[in-house]
């Protein structure tokens, strides 16, 4: 859900697979060929906007 992104760049610095672009206070976006699918930036997203759509169920996504 990127409209709830706040831009903090809290997953950009965990993703493992650089898999995520933006700028600080802009919006942060997920390249689906790049992504593992870990989690890890559902995890540390702070408004749970990032990645929502793009984790398996089992870390409550379901971007």
């Amino acid at each position: 859900v990127p409209e709830k992104c706040i831009g903090c760049g809290a997953c950009l610095r965990i993703c493992p697979a650089n898999a995520i672009t933006g700028k600080k206070n802009e919006v942060h976006l997920i390249l689906d060929e790049l992504c593992i699918k870990c989690g890890a930036c559902f995890e540390v997203c702070p408004p749970k906007a990032n990645a929502v759509d793009k984790i398996p169920a089992h870390h409550g996504g379901g971007h």
